[in-house]
């Protein structure tokens, strides 16, 4: 039986992404991939960008995902929302 490629489902894996708003600006910063060194990493959140594009293209111009598909909050709190994310895996 020949498999195709296409016809393959990629696995899915979940992240934790955190969202503070602080002033003018907001960002973001994933709990377990792209952390930075220091655990310190935040990727800015751009007015003309909704967070679902913002956190898809990170974790696809990384090559750790095909796509996100899903996202959810998780807690809020006045300045910040935790996010799960659930996305398809590169292959």
């Amino acid at each position: 039986m020949e498999i195709h490629a296409e016809s393959q489902l990629s696995a899915r894996k979940n992240v934790t992404v955190i969202v503070i708003h602080t002033g003018e600006e907001s960002k973001f910063h994933f709990c377990r991939e792209l952390t930075g060194p220091d655990n310190d990493l935040w990727f800015p959140l751009y007015v003309n960008k909704s967070l679902h594009e913002a956190v898809e293209a990170v974790l696809t111009g990384h090559g750790i995902a095909e796509n996100v598909t899903r996202m959810e909050p998780v807690s809020r709190g006045a300045m910040f929302t935790d996010w799960n994310v659930i996305y398809n895996c590169k292959s």
